[in-house]
């Protein structure tokens, strides 16, 4: 890869990794019970009573990791926006 941009943070790759491992762990005490996804944005118009339910906490998954243009490749985090992204790619 050419040109890889890492979104001015350092360490990405193992800042994602230290999150991925703790989300791994949480999925993994939850076993056997219902999990949801602890978020900041929905994209369901109603409320929802919150069940018990386990959940698994994702908020922080908000990273572009990379940016490879020659590719025109994003390896972004699963709860990055478009805009995030949008800034990161201009």
């Amino acid at each position: 890869m050419k040109d890889v941009h890492t979104s001015g943070y350092s360490g990405a790759s193992e800042t994602y990794e230290e999150k991925k491992q703790r989300l791994i762990g949480s999925f993994k005490a939850s076993r056997g019970k219902t999990i949801r996804l602890a978020k900041d944005t929905s994209n369901l118009f109603r409320e929802r009573t919150p069940p018990g339910d386990i959940r698994l906490d994702v908020k922080n998954f908000t990273k572009v990791i990379r940016v490879v243009p020659e590719e025109a490749y994003a390896e972004v985090e699963g709860m990055t926006t478009y805009a995030e992204l949008t800034r990161e790619c201009l």
